[in-house]
């Protein structure tokens, strides 16, 4: 195993290696009584109440090939199925799947520590997406420590577990997920015929910390809480019974959520505009070829053509725009329906009903600068293209009726959607593939 991947030990500088000394049990917590992993458990899905009952209580279980089926490992979790059995080898193998952000956990407990493995054929992509999967790490293995003590001792059995961790995950068959008609990938008959890499039967389960694909894509892969917050909450509840900093309402700490009722706002009070602010990011680029339009491609060589006194820079652009609306992430459909929305605003004398703006824009490695005054939309802002917007903190945006989720490199929102839900106006939350 060690031909295909190398550990890296945890210090202050890299985070993969992990150590954790055995634990008191809290007296709320629960042992593993079996340490063994339960024999594969594929089922009839139920079609009703009677036949989950009868499932959980015993009943005359029909066992089904997993390829005749779409049940997928969160299903059977779901339904407090066992999951199928797997070995070191599969977990391996599952790592295929993925071209980044991939690692093995195992218990080792002759050392009584836990390691993880990248794969020395995975990409480092970058510093801030592989600070998710050593957060991940480090996180599951000090709850797996706390949670099951008597699980992970000196005399237990070797645990192996994978996990992925990112906003999206890292897939390398991008073909089939962006072609894919609702099934699983890897299970069409070349692909059957020749082994091939993501045939779905029986494979170890992948626990993703982060968003994962609406459909059944990869049976296997199971969504778990994103890291950094809203994982780290989960070691906030259980050390302290408490709810986590960040979800404390703003009478509690300063820039906490704003629930209506605490600020004094009230639906009739509330401005009757929609409004979103966030940072131009890319949409799901693995499943689409959906772009960020960039001032001098499409509006820069052409606005001299066409405008005049009747029709502004900005209507011109924003025409354009409209024109290539398709071809437009869904955070800039809103920028472009914000243009259109001011646009009538001052025709009629009345109140813009959009207000989609960029508050930031995102730089190298993923780190966010203010977009107002950036270079990215010095462009825009010159001709007087609402593109980018001021910074609103949540007081300010809980002021509005409206409210929308617009879907960024993981196609969904975690922290915006938690943020929006408890203020007082309507929030509008997307559908989107993950």
């Amino acid at each position: 195993h060690r031909y295909f991947f190398h550990s890296i030990q945890i210090d202050d500088a890299q985070q993969m290696l992990l150590q954790h000394q055995p634990q008191q049990p809290h007296e709320e917590e629960q042992a593993i009584q079996n340490t063994t992993i339960r024999q594969p458990a594929y089922y009839r899905p139920p079609q009703n109440a009677d036949d989950i009952q009868s499932q959980r209580s015993g009943g005359n279980e029909q066992m089904i090939s997993p390829s005749s089926t779409t049940l997928t490992y969160a299903d059977l979790i779901q339904r407090s199925m066992g999951l199928p059995a797997y070995t070191m080898r599969q977990a391996i193998d599952a790592a295929n799947t993925f071209t980044a952000q991939y690692a093995i956990v195992v218990y080792d407990p002759e050392k009584d520590n836990f390691k993880g493995y990248y794969s020395q054929n995975h990409q480092w992509v970058s510093s801030v997406a592989h600070k998710k999967l050593s957060n991940t790490i480090t996180t599951l293995t000090w709850l797996l420590r706390k949670l099951f003590p008597e699980r992970f001792t000196p005399d237990s059995p070797e645990f192996v577990m994978a996990l992925s961790g990112g906003d999206y995950p890292a897939i390398r068959d991008r073909g089939c997920i962006r072609s894919n008609d609702g099934g699983p990938c890897g299970e069409g008959e070349d692909d059957k015929q020749q082994g091939g890499r993501n045939n779905n039967n029986n494979k170890a389960p992948i626990l993703h910390f982060g968003s994962v694909f609406s459909g059944p894509l990869f049976p296997n892969l199971i969504a778990m809480p994103m890291p950094g917050v809203h994982l780290n909450c989960f070691t906030d509840w259980f050390t302290s019974r408490e709810v986590c900093r960040h979800f404390l309402p703003s009478y509690l700490k300063p820039g906490g959520l704003v629930f209506g009722e605490d600020v004094g706002l009230f639906w009739d009070d509330l401005v009757p505009q929609l409004v979103w602010r966030g940072t131009d990011f890319p949409f799901l680029s693995n499943q689409n070829d959906l772009e960020q339009p960039s001032f001098e491609r499409y509006v820069g060589d052409k606005i001299d053509d066409i405008v005049d006194n009747h029709h502004p820079n900005n209507e011109v652009a924003t025409a354009i725009l409209r024109h290539e609306y398709n071809k437009l992430v869904p955070r800039w459909k809103g920028v472009v329906l914000t243009a259109e929305s001011e646009i009538d605003a001052r025709q009629t004398n009345t109140l813009p009903r959009i207000n989609i703006k960029f508050s930031h824009v995102a730089g190298d490695g993923g780190r966010k600068r203010l977009a107002r005054g950036s270079t990215e939309y010095q462009g825009w802002e010159k001709i007087g293209f609402p593109v980018a917007g001021e910074v609103m903190p949540l007081r300010e945006l809980a002021k509005y009726k409206y409210h929308i989720d617009l879907g960024g490199g993981g196609g969904t929102s975690w922290t915006g959607t938690f943020e929006k839900l408890a203020m007082p106006g309507l929030l509008f939350h997307h559908v989107t593939p993950t």
